[in-house]
Parts: structure tokens; sequence; C-alpha cells
């Protein structure tokens, strides 16, 4: 969990591998929508998870996400950002988290999905109590 939080300032560890997929609209807005894979070596136990980001194409703010994961019988995930706040300084966002009902859609078509209304909504991903401490 503490991953997601920390995003997108992890996608720069040496073990990530960034693929720029286009662009795509959600609400009437555009976003570039970035592939994120990891190698196996320093990738972690989750290394063959991928995930693709939504980034604001004006605000350059990272605001959906979508990934598949395999552990525990595997499956996909679509979040979107609820309650955005700044909490010293840093931007935070609460998500609605959301499946799919059709398995074949592929990730980085899921804002086609959510635009739709056609992702079930699974449950809400709330960050509390957030305190940011500088030195």
């Amino acid at each position: 969990m503490a991953y997601f939080a920390l995003l997108p300032y992890r996608l720069n560890d040496p073990a990530v591998n960034k693929t720029y997929l286009g662009t795509g609209e959600i609400k009437d807005e555009l976003y570039h929508k970035i592939l994120i894979t990891f190698n196996q070596e320093q990738g972690g136990d989750d290394y063959s998870d991928q995930f693709v980001y939504w980034i604001h194409a004006k605000d350059m703010t990272m605001e959906y996400l979508a990934y598949s994961y395999h552990t525990d019988g595997g499956g996909k995930r679509f979040r979107a950002p609820i309650n955005v706040r700044t909490v010293g300084g840093i931007r935070f966002a609460d998500y609605d988290n959301y499946q799919q009902v059709d398995d074949s859609v592929k990730l980085e078509d899921y804002h086609k999905e959510y635009n739709q209304g056609s992702l079930k909504l699974l449950s809400k991903i709330a960050l509390e109590n957030l305190h940011v401490q500088t030195p």
C-alpha cells in the first residue's frame, strides 16, 4: 500500500521501465498514458505486475491508474482519484478502486470502460491521518 502513496516518485527506481502509450480522455480531459513494467532483477516479488498511469496533459499530475497483478489469483484494477489534497506541499489522493467485468479489456483501455460506467466499484482507498515532516 505504501507504494501507491508514494507515486509517482517511485517510478524512477532502477528496475522501472516506462513506455509512452499515447493519449486518452477521461471525463473530457486529456491524459498521457504511461505503461510501467519492472525488471526481474531489483523488481521485487511482484516484478511481473504491470501498471498504466494517466497523467493530466495540462497539469502534469498523475491522477488515474490501472494495474494487473498475479498474487492471490491475480486480477486487474482501475483507480479513480477522490479527495485530492495537498499536505505539507505534497499532493495526496484517495481512490475509488474498480474491478473489470470483462477480463479481455486491455489495461491501457480501462479509461474507456470507466468513461462508459462499465467498471464495478470494489472498494475505496483512503489515506488517513496524513502528516508530512520536513527536516
